[in-house]
C-alpha cells in the first residue's frame, strides 16, 4: 500500500512538471483541445481541393467513340495474330503402361 501511494504520488508529480515537446508548444491548444483540433482538420479537408497549387484540369472529349467499330478492329487484329502463330505438329509416341504392368507382374514378390 505504501509503495503504490509513493508511485502514484511520483507519477502525479512528474505529470505536473511535464511539458509539451517544443514542436508541439506552438500549437499546444490544437493538440490538447479535441474540438479545436477536429475543426482545424475539417477546415483543411474542405480547403484541400480548392488551393491554387492544383492546376489539373481534365481533358473533356466532345465525341462518343464508335465502340462497334473499335470492337471490329480489335477482332480483326486478334484474327491476324492467331493466323501468324505456327500450329503444333503432333509427333507419335508409344505409351508403355501395358509393358510396365506386365513387368510388375513378372517381378518376384519380396518375402514377408
Amino acid at each position: 500500500a505504501v509503495v503504490s501511494t509513493q508511485s502514484t504520488g511520483r507519477a502525479e508529480q512528474l505529470l505536473a512538471e511535464s511539458d509539451l515537446p517544443s514542436s508541439m508548444k506552438r500549437h499546444a491548444l490544437h493538440y490538447t483541445d479535441g474540438r479545436i483540433r477536429r475543426a482545424v482538420q475539417e477546415e483543411k479537408e474542405q480547403r484541400a481541393h480548392l488551393t491554387e497549387e492544383h492546376t489539373f484540369s481534365p481533358v473533356i472529349r466532345n465525341f462518343i467513340p464508335d465502340f462497334e467499330l473499335l470492337h471490329k478492329q480489335e477482332e480483326e487484329a486478334l484474327a491476324r495474330r492467331q493466323i501468324a502463330k505456327p500450329t503444333t505438329v503432333v509427333e507419335p509416341f508409344a505409351l508403355r503402361t501395358e509393358i510396365l504392368a506386365e513387368c510388375k507382374k513378372r517381378a518376384p514378390k519380396p518375402p514377408e
